[in-house]
């Protein structure tokens, strides 16, 4: 995952890896609560998708997980 602001304030991620399995991107602002914010099902890698969310958190932390 490469994280990069956009020209109007979002965070994009870039993701690759395996193609084939799910991927969920998971978000946080303490490190201990997460909350799923982004699921997608077998996508073309690589995947860029843009949190429009983010300029609203003074700090948020991301994490991908893969599926089944």
């Amino acid at each position: 995952m490469t994280p990069t602001t956009t020209s109007n304030g979002y965070l994009a991620l870039h993701i690759t890896g395996d193609t084939g399995p799910d991927y969920s991107v998971q978000a946080s602002t303490n490190l201990v609560n997460w909350a799923i914010i982004f699921t997608t099902n077998q996508p073309t890698l690589p995947l860029t998708w843009t949190d429009t969310n983010a300029i609203s958190f003074a700090t948020r932390f991301y994490r991908i997980l893969l599926g089944p």
